[in-house]
């Protein structure tokens, strides 16, 4: 099992607070200076201690005691648009990444539908269709 280094711990807890001295640390813990000296000496801290500060600071726990960032979760239409584009077959994947490498909704050569399938293609100097803005 991998040793891990509390005075890389208490350095990030530092940076992540924005503090570049031990004692807010102190302050936080509720320790006397002579503690904090003996989790870096001894490279020991109690893990209540470390994951009560990245809760109260909101830190990542796996930045906190690895020192590695994690990937940020999707959002809800981020989410959406994965799940969706997992969907599609080859063909239409290919159709939608050429589709966004290109710029969608330029407004060059859009289609306009009617109610009766009536189509107009427009260039980027049209700025409404039949009630429809650009």
């Amino acid at each position: 099992m991998k040793n891990y280094d509390s005075c890389l711990i208490i350095e990030r807890m530092k940076e992540s607070a924005s503090k570049e001295t031990d004692k807010f640390l102190l302050e936080i813990f509720g320790i006397a200076q002579n503690t904090l000296s003996g989790w870096k000496s001894r490279n020991s801290m109690p893990l209540q201690a470390i994951v009560t500060f990245a809760d109260e600071y909101d830190v990542d726990l796996n930045w906190l005691i690895l020192g590695k960032e994690t990937k940020p979760a999707l959002d809800e239409m981020e989410q959406l648009l994965l799940d969706n584009y997992k969907r599609l077959d080859s063909a239409q994947k290919l159709q939608l990444l050429n589709a966004s490498l290109n710029g969608v909704g330029n407004g060059v050569n859009q289609v306009a539908n009617g109610n009766n399938n009536n189509q107009q293609v427009f260039n980027r100097d049209v700025v409404e269709v039949a009630g429809i803005k650009k």
